[in-house]
C-alpha cells in the first residue's frame, strides 16, 4: 500500500475519531498537525523519536498516547487501544482488519466449494437419469417367461 493510499485512510479514520471523541480543552496530549506528524512517521527510520505519537507501524499511524495508543489504521478505521509493546515488537500491524478479511475470503470461498458440489451432485443425477431413461426394457412377457 503506497503512502498516499494510507494517507487517505488516515485522514478518514481522523474524521471519525474526531466524531467519535470531541477535543477536550483542557487535555491535549500533543499540539501536532496531522501533516507533521506525517512527516514524523516519514523520517522514524532516521530520526528516533522519544514518543510513539506521529509514528508508523505497518497500517498504524499513532496519533495520541494516555494509558494506551489510539492508533490511526489505512483502512479508514482507528483502534482506540493499542498496546505500545504490540506495537515495538510488531505483533500489531492494523486495526483487525486484514483477519477479518480473510476470514470473509475464507467464508466466501467454503461456500462456493459447497455450491460446486451441488452442482456437480445435480449434474451426476441428470447424468445417471438420462441413462436409466436410454436403457431398452425388456417387456414383462418375456421376462417372465410367459408366453403369449
Amino acid at each position: 500500500m503506497d503512502h498516499l493510499k494510507k494517507r487517505e485512510g488516515w485522514n478518514k479514520a481522523l474524521k471519525k475519531y474526531q466524531a467519535d471523541n470531541p477535543p477536550k480543552v483542557s487535555l491535549r496530549p500533543l499540539e501536532l498537525s496531522f501533516e507533521v506528524r506525517l512527516e514524523m512517521a516519514r523520517n522514524q527510520a532516521r530520526i528516533i523519536t522519544p514518543t510513539l505519537v506521529g509514528r508508523e507501524f505497518d497500517l498504524l499511524l499513532v496519533w495520541e498516547r494516555s494509558n494506551h495508543c489510539v492508533c490511526l489504521c489505512a483502512c479508514g478505521r482507528y483502534a482506540a487501544e493499542v498496546s505500545e509493546n504490540g506495537l515495538i515488537k510488531g505483533t500489531v500491524k492494523d486495526c483487525g482488519h486484514r483477519a477479518a478479511e480473510t476470514l470473509r475470503i475464507s467464508r466466501y470461498r467454503r461456500a462456493r466449494k459447497v455450491k460446486l458440489r451441488a452442482k456437480e451432485a445435480r449434474a451426476e443425477r441428470k447424468r445417471v437419469l438420462t441413462l436409466l431413461k436410454k436403457r431398452k426394457r425388456k417387456p414383462a412377457r418375456k421376462f417372465w417367461g410367459l408366453s403369449a
